[in-house]
């Protein structure tokens, strides 16, 4: 039962990814906590549970790609996986961002 080193890659990546997420995850709660702002639910999601959540997706994600080797070994398996995993890293990303809007900084429009 050889595993391709390729999955050993794609698991690696992605683990470290979402570690450091994790990671970023601290900062980014510590910042708006500080900054009293309420925020919108992906934001509140990455704030309060990022820094447990997203190395345990990391977990995951390199679990699924070393079991579909192991399993299934069939390449689009694998590219699914990384196709589903890059947009969860996309997403949690873009829940790091901050996406607050104020109703005083939004442009207003005079027809």
């Amino acid at each position: 039962m050889q595993i391709r080193k390729q999955c050993w890659a794609f698991a690696g990546l992605f683990l470290l990814a979402f570690c450091w997420l994790g990671f970023a995850a601290v900062s980014f709660g510590a910042l708006f906590k500080d900054l009293g702002v309420k925020l919108p639910t992906a934001n509140k999601f990455a704030a309060d549970y990022g820094p447990i959540a997203f190395p345990l997706f990391g977990i995951v994600g390199a679990t699924a790609f070393i079991l579909s080797d192991v399993l299934v070994r069939s390449r689009w398996v694998q590219w699914v996986l990384v196709a589903v995993f890059t947009l969860l890293l996309i997403w949690a990303i873009s829940s790091m961002l901050p996406g607050i809007v104020d109703e005083t900084m939004a442009p207003t429009y005079k027809l």
